[in-house]
């Protein structure tokens, strides 16, 4: 059996400020093990402040997420694709850590158990000298975008997923169980 029969969600989150307890924007990248993969952008009204260095790196400003859902509305949207899934993220422990905070922000359950990390997974197998998203990608020839855009990141997090696993044939052995 391949790692790739699992159903993935390549995620990633920005954050309006330092506390990284809300979320501005989610960019999801939904590969199912039938082969489907579903693209999801959303700018989020974090319903809190932002810091400056956080709107500078994100170019995610108040007003631009003023009338935007919550991210209860967004969740509601989205949730259906972690159940049984592996979420993949680059620095999952960060995007990761960030999600939880907000559902216990809003009392809501959380329902994933399994993560893949990109970070872990170039540090693994891979001697770089840096193991940032834009340094893969340039180490790995693949495309990013606009860095700290939610879903260019996302799909930089795929691409470098499929690369490792192209070259090294991931197993279950670099799947993370999540601490309850």
């Amino acid at each position: 059996m391949s790692i790739l029969d699992n159903n993935f969600v390549f995620l990633d989150v920005e954050t309006p400020n330092h506390q990284n307890d809300a979320i501005s924007s989610i960019g999801l990248y939904i590969m199912k093990n039938n082969g489907e993969i579903i693209e999801e952008y959303y700018l989020v009204n974090p319903e809190t402040y932002f810091d400056d260095f956080n709107i500078q790196l994100t170019k995610i400003d108040p007003k631009m997420v003023e009338d935007k859902p919550n991210f209860v509305q967004i969740w509601e949207k989205i949730k259906e694709y972690f159940y049984d899934a592996i979420v993949v993220a680059h620095n999952a422990a960060f995007d990761i850590n960030v999600l939880k905070k907000c559902l216990y922000r809003y009392h809501l359950s959380d329902p994933f158990d399994r993560y893949m990390c990109t970070y872990r997974l170039a540090r693994k197998y891979y001697s770089l000298p840096s193991y940032r998203l834009n340094k893969l990608c340039e180490y790995f020839d693949i495309e990013l975008e606009t860095h700290h855009n939610a879903l260019c990141d996302t799909k930089a997090c795929f691409d470098i997923f499929m690369y490792i696993h192209d070259q090294i044939e991931l197993s279950s052995n670099d799947i993370y169980h999540i601490r309850h």
